[in-house]
């Protein structure tokens, strides 16, 4: 539930500025420290020039950079969620991920956890990416998983606590099965070759609940040496 988010989803930049001086104490929780669980089985290892886009408060980025000794740097569009990743140590800048600060095919790997469904394109982030990322370039991106039983109890939830639980729904644009987001992945050049659901539903008094995974997490490459372009370049 990060936010490196353009000006027009300006609401969900506020909603995430206020929350960027608790952030990083959220990772402490059973349903946001299974993010890096899930990061950790679909990558085995990584190098070189990493971007976490829509870092927060660089809580990933930092941990990537501890664990695969890569080199991590982190874009977010809210400014206070940046000016708290810089006050922990993260190497981090204000900016939008549609429209990232980055030579073409210059960097080996970009992770992008719980952003894509406050745009209103993903695609238009995601082909950003493919832009950005060297030949066999490696993208982890996680998505709300679409699964009716579920959704329809986050909702519920949301409305009878006076949208105090799940407050993100209001921002919050797109929910994806593995099969669509797949078909996303590939419409913008990308070849999803591993995912995972995964995250615990929080409820009321501090109560989880494994409904399956409430989020997606897809490991991807792009192959430009094969000539591969997304389908709106075609």
């Amino acid at each position: 539930m990060n936010s490196g988010l353009s000006t027009s989803s300006s609401t969900a930049v506020g909603f995430h500025n206020g929350l960027a001086a608790k952030w990083d104490e959220a990772y402490l929780s059973p349903q946001f420290s299974c993010r890096l669980a899930a990061i950790r089985e679909l990558l085995p290892s990584a190098s070189g020039n990493w971007l976490d886009a829509g870092c927060g408060t660089g809580t990933i980025a930092r941990w990537l950079s501890s664990t695969y000794n890569c080199d991590v740097e982190g874009i977010d569009a809210s400014i206070a969620m940046v000016l708290e990743a810089k006050r922990l140590g993260t190497k981090a800048q204000v900016g939008s991920v549609e429209q990232l600060p980055y030579l073409t095919s210059s960097l080996d790997g970009i992770l992008c956890s719980s952003v894509l469904e406050y745009l209103e394109d993903p695609r238009k982030a995601l082909r950003e990416f493919y832009r950005v990322l060297k030949p066999d370039g490696v993208l982890l991106v996680s998505v709300p998983r679409f699964h009716l039983r579920t959704r329809t109890l986050v909702w519920l939830l949301h409305y009878l606590t006076l949208r105090r639980w799940y407050s993100f729904l209001r921002y919050s644009r797109h929910w994806y099965t593995p099969e669509a987001f797949g078909e996303t992945l590939a419409r913008c050049g990308f070849i999803a070759d591993q995912y995972r659901c995964f995250s615990l539903l929080g409820l009321p008094l501090g109560v989880t609940l494994d409904v399956g995974g409430t989020l997606i997490m897809f490991r991807a490459k792009v192959s430009k040496r094969l000539g591969i372009l997304p389908r709106s370049h075609q």
